[in-house]
């Protein structure tokens, strides 16, 4: 067996080990107790009886003690001890054992306990179930076993033996059970030497009262003994009254002894011979002395027991009341503090609450401050305070309220809290002076603090939610000391609330100032300039004067913005703001409307000329270098100025005709400035219904495509087609992009128009291929505006989805002006038409004003030379050398060149001698309608004869369409 298994094991092997050394324990003692009875019993003989029968108050009070269990025990004892005897006494000795268990059983349901001998009605219900037990079981096989070994016992003798085994258990049941049951109970309360020796002495009293009786040597009359029998009560009392249940029953035990001693030996009041009489009347007498003694001693144990727990309860209930009392003398005391506290705080929240209404309705801060000041010290007698706020900013100081405060100790208090700062003296953390004389650092407001009377000052700071200084509360107190818990409450209070107020004060500035102020460049925004405008605008409607309105906005900061980055933007924007301040007025209203639009509006405006020399002043400061991102950058402003009333009637109608007079500028070239003339409003409105017409022509599909073909000069053929816009127009017929296309750039309607254009070019060449002709180029033009849409590359993913034209056929062409507007956005667009296999041009070139070294940069892979340095081409030009320089320019870099405009036979043939690779133009081919192109194209795809040159098969095409 494993380690595990005996250390599981070894408690069960201990217990049952345990049990049967019970078990031979206490049949050893049941032998022994019952061997005397037993060899008695079985003599015969009339001393035999026994009227205290041990035996089977032990076996009951073992069974009390520890249970059914042990009846093993109780059985083996008591056949051993009374089968020697014959088997008769042995089946009495079994018996017992049953007695044993029903008794105890009996005695647990009439008291419900396990120790019955607490109290008079508990011993008595256990001499009940006793003799009930005895009566039952034990006495009938006793008395049975007695008849069998003794045939001559007549009726009367077996009754009184059933009778005498009865009382006998009744009588051992209860001396045993109150010396067993009462021993393990618990200690005994102790008594003093005196006491002991009193008791003993009763005891011993009282038994030696017993033998005298019992013995024959105090009288030998017939009445006498009785007499003297009856004595042994009192004295037996007496002895329970000193000696309690346990010495109570040693001492009956002992009088027993005497008694039936006695008796045996024809002594006292019962002498017994052969009367069954005799005996059973000293059997009784027994009981009585029994039951008498250890129910009185019982009886004085109960109510020791239950004085000594009411002296406990007694006891315990007086500390209960102590400790009650103590509490309820704290909670007294508590509440009286919080009674007192409650008032302040009352008198406290009254005065919060003015002020905090004083906030929420806007109140000024110093009519807040001052309600503060004036609350705080009504609430505090004997107190002076005083309010001081700050700004981060400059770090100074001053009084915001100081009612009950002389203006000099204000002053000095002021100038106090500046010093400290100015000498790094931290000013955020609270400060309790107990007396302004002996501080080292107040000597400038000992004086005043000296001539107003007051001593004491105690300071907390006042600061926002994020932990901003935004200033001090201060308590004066003319009599020294350091402040109170109450004190330090209303100080604590009161810079709270100054805080908040501060704190909204603040928020409501910034508030003001998000509302009003642009946050880049701190000049008014739209909404309040407009409100400054109409304001000026109206004083001068009272008084008669002009108003005068400069509108700007910044000619190349586009470019700069999407070159540079967006912070040098912000910083460019910031640098204007700033030189913009340094050329006004400072009652000039200066204004940022949003982007790189600004306003200056003039008050008491001076007439054109004055208006006029500011514009140019702005002009020249605000055209000099910017030092951005470590370079120079330049933007020239383009002005737009309108007066009221000469312009307008309101300030919106104001700011419109600057506006105008603005973008007039920039039609101009830009950097210069223009006066508002009432033409401008007219082309205004032409534009506007320009955009409209435009608008509605989507709708009614009045936009056609005209096509104009591209010819190469070294092979003759038709490479490539152009796409042309043409407007339908209902009332001025077709017109041609120039017309239209300067509105479609300023309005949202150049990406539409331009995905208009490419479905439909896209769509028209691939149903031309279907159709079985020769492949050709598409050249389609995109306006910057569209190029720069965000939108763009997902615009042509949408296009050729629905086509199967191949994005190789196609190539877009771009202006080179439109080159330099789109800014670095064009480099993200070529990376994304070259992932997809279309192709750039460079349209218009030679005119722009981007350079040939960003050619270098620019993934293009044709220039197409403008028509307007094409005409003026001749044979003495010296136009010629410079096309070929820039044509060789191109070549050099792996570029095409296409010369637009060619409308004589001259100049396409100076542009073939210049080295161009192809040719467009009129002289070649006029933009025709789609069906038109179709039949000239079909025309064209005649093989050309061995002796042809390229100039020679371009030409009879061309004579052909001129017929």
């Amino acid at each position: 067996m494993s380690s595990s298994t005996e250390v599981e094991c070894r408690p069960r092997w201990h217990a049952a080990l345990w049990v049967v050394a019970m078990w031979g324990v206490l049949a050893l003692a049941i032998w022994v107790v019952a061997g005397p009875g037993a060899m008695q019993a079985s003599a015969g003989a009339s001393w035999a009886w026994q009227p205290m029968w041990l035996l089977s108050g032990l076996a009951l009070v073992a069974v009390l003690l520890w249970g059914p269990g042990i009846w093993p025990g109780l059985l083996l004892g008591g056949v051993i001890g009374y089968a020697v005897h014959g088997w008769q006494w042995g089946a009495a000795g079994g018996a017992l054992a049953l007695a044993a268990v029903f008794g105890a059983w009996l005695a647990r349901r009439l008291t419900g306990t396990r120790r019955p001998v607490s109290t008079p009605r508990e011993l008595c219900l256990l001499a009940v179930a006793a003799g009930v037990s005895a009566a039952v079981v034990s006495a009938p096989v006793a008395t049975t076993a007695a008849a069998m070994t003794t045939p001559d016992m007549h009726a009367i003798a077996i009754a009184a033996a059933w009778v005498n085994g009865v009382l006998a258990s009744v009588v051992g049941t209860l001396i045993v059970a109150s010396l067993l049951l009462s021993a393990t109970a618990g200690r005994p309360p102790r008594r003093s030497l005196n006491q002991a020796l009193l008791s003993t002495a009763v005891a011993v009293l009282t038994v030696c009262a017993c033998y005298l009786i019992f013995s024959g040597i105090l009288a030998d009359s017939e009445w006498a003994d009785p007499l003297l029998a009856v004595l042994l009560v009192p004295m037996l009392l007496w002895t329970a009254y000193r000696l309690r249940v346990r010495g109570t029953a040693l001492v009956v035990g002992l009088l027993v002894i005497g008694i039936v001693h006695g008796s045996f030996q024809g002594y006292g009041p019962f002498p017994v011979g052969e009367s069954w009489m005799a005996l059973l009347m000293m059997q009784l007498f027994i009981v009585v002395i029994v039951l008498t003694g250890l129910t009185f001693a019982t009886a004085l144990d109960d109510n020791e027991r239950t004085h000594r727990m009411l002296t406990r309860t007694l006891a315990r209930s007086d500390k209960r009341v102590r400790e009650r009392t103590a509490e309820l003398l704290a909670v007294n005391r508590t509440l009286s503090n919080e009674i007192t506290r409650h008032t302040r705080t009352l008198r406290l929240s009254r005065g919060r609450t003015h002020v905090l209404e004083l906030i929420a309705t806007g109140a000024p801060l110093e009519r807040v401050l001052a309600c503060l000041v004036a609350e705080t010290e009504s609430v505090q007698s004997g107190l002076t305070c005083v309010a001081m706020v700050t700004t981060p900013e400059s770090h100074r100081w001053r009084i915001a309220a100081a009612p009950g405060v002389s203006s000099d100790l204000a002053e000095a208090v002021r100038d106090a809290v500046q010093q400290r700062c100015q000498q790094g003296i931290r000013v955020d953390e609270r400060c309790l002076v107990a007396d302004v004389r002996r501080h080292p650092q107040l000597a400038m407001l000992q004086g005043p603090a000296g001539r107003a009377g007051v001593r004491a000052a105690w300071w907390e700071p006042v600061a926002a939610s994020d932990g901003t200084l935004l200033g001090a509360f201060m308590l004066l107190r003319r009599c020294p000391g350091p402040p109170s818990a109450y004190d330090l409450e209303v100080l604590d209070a009161a810079a709270r609330l100054a805080g908040l107020a501060v704190e909204r004060k603040r928020v409501d500035d910034q508030l003001h100032e998000l509302a009003n102020r642009d946050r880049l460049t701190g000049l008014l925004n739209r909404a309040a300039f407009s409100e400054a405008l109409a304001s000026a605008v109206s004083h001068a409607e009272r008084s008669g004067e002009r108003v005068g309105l400069l509108f700007f906005d910044l000619d190349g900061f586009k470019q700069i913005n999407d070159s540079v980055g967006h912070a040098a933007g912000d910083e460019l924007l910031t640098r204007v703001a700033q030189r913009l301040r340094e050329c006004t007025r400072a009652e000039d209203r200066l204004g940022r409307l949003g982007g790189d639009e600004f306003t200056v509006a003039v008050a008491d405006a001076p007439d054109a000329h004055g208006l006029r020399h500011l514009a140019e002043k702005l002009l020249a400061e605000l055209a000099a270098p910017y030092s951005l991102q470590g370079g120079e950058r330049m933007v020239t402003p383009s002005i737009g100025i309108s007066v009221y009333p000469d312009d307008a009637a309101s300030a919106d109608e104001l700011l419109r005709q600057a506006d105008m007079a603005m973008y007039c500028s920039k039609r101009s070239g830009g950097a210069v400035a223009h006066f508002f003339a009432a033409r401008m409003n007219e082309e205004t409105r032409e534009r506007m219904r320009l955009e409209a017409e435009l608008r509605e022509a989507l709708c009614r599909d009045e936009l056609v495509l005209y096509f104009q073909p591209q010819w190469s000069l070294r092979t003759g053929e038709m490479t490539g087609v152009e796409a042309l816009l043409r407007w339908t127009h209902p009332t001025r017929g077709l017109l041609s992009p120039s017309a239209f296309l300067p509105a479609v750039e300023s309005c949202a309607l150049s990406r539409r128009i331009g995905r208009w254009v490419m479905e439909h070019a896209v769509t028209r060449v691939a149903a031309w291929e279907a159709q079985g002709t020769r492949p050709l180029r598409l050249s389609v033009n995109i306006s910057p505006a569209h190029l720069r849409a965000p939108e763009f590359l997902d615009d042509l993913d949408a296009v050729f989805s629905a086509t199967t034209l191949a994005a190789e056929r196609v190539e877009l062409e771009v202006s080179e002006t439109g080159l330099g507007e789109a800014g670095a956005r064009l480099s993200e667009r070529f990376d994304g038409c070259r992932a997809r296999g279309i192709r750039f041009a460079i349209n218009e070139f030679g005119i722009g004003s981007a350079s040939l070294a960003r050619l270098r940069t620019c993934p293009v892979s044709r220039l197409k030379i403008d028509r307007a340095f094409v005409s003026e081409l001749s044979v003495e030009s010296s136009h010629v050398s410079l096309m070929a320089s820039m044509v060789g320019l191109a070549h050099n870099l792996g570029l095409s060149v296409t010369a637009e405009g060619v409308e004589t036979g001259t100049q396409c043939r100076l542009v073939r001698d210049s080295g161009c690779d192809e040719v467009q133009g009129r002289y070649l081919g006029v933009p025709v309608c789609a069906d038109a192109f179709l039949d000239i194209h079909r025309r064209q795809l005649r093989p050309p004869a061995a002796n042809e040159r390229p100039i020679q098969r371009i030409r009879p095409l061309a004579d052909e369409r001129a017929s």
